[in-house]
């Protein structure tokens, strides 16, 4: 092969243009056999198609061939790539700590081998601290990940791999989404996109568009979601990339679930089940259970509800239940407390409660706001107060005074810290000024740009109900025309933002 098409080939394979790639080796080898760098860099391509399409056990199978067969040819760097290979695949069925040793054993071998052209040392080295990043990532080490990408992206910038940049843009925004800035992860996210669309590398595009979708669910800019759910879709179904498919289903079906539409969110969740069973992606059914669960939630079958978020957390595969089991417990102390079972729903929210503080999560990027540290102590305070247990709702509500200032830039926490503080005031049986105090935070929140609409919702009703006491106590007509006029935004928002239940 001539430096010249090994070079278009190896362009090709780094700029992700698997199938282009292959179709040049393919025509190499029908004139003749192919060599051991080229084979190898067949196998290579063939791993990363395996990974592309979500067939990932098939990917480990063949990283394991293009291992044994560097190795017999003393082929270091081809070495090196294949355990980069196996390592994505891995990563993707969520044995993180085979993936780390992975890891451990190509910076190993690369630490060794220095005399390579530092391009090929660097780019190397960049996509290993990469996978680093993607393991803390799906283990929710927020932060340390974050660094891992910031790292990884740095030395892809000064030598240029515009490939590789995309990858460490993509999951720097997505770690962002989980942290709760929606517009720093929409600025790494599209220039994720711009990259991926400049190169033309199709999944780069379909994984920026979703998460981009992730973050306008967040936004509540329901036609921009609408939009970018439906191109992935377009682009999976084509090109039968499955594993992003279920995501375009999740998006979807989240989309229609938020509008109230919930035959078509049911639809779309209940599809992307489907081929998570068919193509076994064990570790992706938490997020078809939990969906299928808030459905029902929703319908208000809150026991039926409660059946599909505990099998989320019944799968058995450890690292994965570690990371889901906060939102499920979360959520079932929730739907509990709305059972009334006091007892219960406080142990659970307690749970997971202290699994969300270990873990750093200040919110899930499937989840608006409604299951996240601050809506659980949130949840924690509504308890308290309905059980008269005003001094656990005291102490509940330091801890998220604490929790507030922690995270002074997060406007959806220090709303919703409060909130709380004006529902404790609310709630004293005998002092009118406590009521009063809790009527003019109320009303200071009412005339704030609220993001989440269930605070919305929230502020309005107790701000009614306030006023509703005021007007019991004067009779001052002023004050019904108040009612009236948020009763009728109250319904206004309700509506136009879909929030049925």
């Amino acid at each position: 092969m001539t430096n010249i098409k090994k070079n278009q080939i190896e362009n090709l394979v780094l700029h992700g243009r698997y199938q282009e790639a292959l179709n040049i080796l393919n025509s190499i080898e029908k004139q003749r056999t192919l060599l051991n760098d080229e084979s190898l860099i067949k196998k290579y391509i063939y791993i990363f198609i395996c990974l592309d399409k979500g067939e990932f056990e098939r990917g480990r199978i063949l990283a394991d061939e293009m291992i044994a067969e560097s190795q017999k040819n003393n082929n270091i760097l081809r070495e090196i790539d294949a355990l980069i290979a196996k390592t994505e695949n891995t990563i993707c069925l969520t044995l993180f700590n085979e993936s780390f040793q992975l890891i451990e054993t190509a910076e190993s071998i690369l630490n060794k081998n220095q005399d390579f052209p530092i391009i090929e040392l660097k780019r190397r080295k960049a996509y290993l601290i990469y996978l680093k990043g993607r393991i803390c990532q799906d283990t929710y080490k927020i932060h340390k990940g974050i660094n891992y990408f910031k790292n990884s992206y740095k030395i892809r910038k000064e030598i240029n791999e515009k490939t590789g940049m995309i990858w460490s843009l993509l999951n720097m925004g997505i770690l962002t989404i989980i942290i709760g800035d929606f517009q720093e992860s929409e600025q790494y996210i599209t220039k994720s996109l711009n990259l991926a669309e400049e190169l033309d590398i199709e999944v780069g595009i379909i994984w920026s568009l979703i998460h981009l979708g992730w973050i306008k669910y967040h936004l509540r800019d329901f036609n921009a979601l609408k939009s970018y759910a439906d191109r992935c879709l377009s682009i999976c179904k084509l090109r039968n990339y499955k594993y992003a498919l279920t995501f375009s289903y999740d998006l979807l079906g989240h989309y229609y679930l938020i509008k109230g539409d919930l035959s078509n969110a049911f639809s779309n969740f209940k599809i992307s089940l489907n081929i998570r069973e068919e193509e076994e992606y064990i570790h992706l059914l938490p997020n078809s259970y939990y969906s299928i669960g808030e459905i029902f939630s929703q319908k208000g079958e809150l026991r039926e509800s409660l059946i599909y978020y505990k099998k989320a957390i019944d799968i058995h595969i450890a690292d994965i239940k570690e990371v889901f089991r906060p939102i499920c417990l979360s959520t079932i102390g929730r739907v509990y407390g709305e059972l009334g079972d006091f007892l219960i729903a406080e142990k659970y929210l307690l749970e997971g409660l202290e699994l969300l503080n270990e873990k750093k999560i200040v919110n899930y990027h499937f989840q608006n706001f409604s299951v996240s540290t601050a809506k659980t102590y949130h949840c924690l305070i509504v308890l308290s107060l309905n059980n008269k247990e005003t001094k656990n709702a005291n102490y509940y509500l330091s801890e998220l005074q604490k929790y507030a200032i922690n995270h002074p830039n997060n406007t959806q926490i220090q709303q919703l810290y409060r909130l709380d503080e004006a529902l404790i005031l609310k709630s004293s049986d005998n002092n009118m000024r406590d009521k009063i105090r809790a009527g003019i935070i109320l009303k200071e929140m009412i005339k704030e740009d609220i993001i989440d609409h269930e605070i919305v919702i929230e502020v309005m009703t107790n701000l009614c109900e306030v006023l509703i006491y005021e007007l019991e106590l004067t009779g001052n007509e002023v004050i019904l025309q108040e009612i009236e006029e948020f009763t009728n935004k109250l319904l206004d928002i309700s509506l136009t933002q879909y929030l049925y239940n």
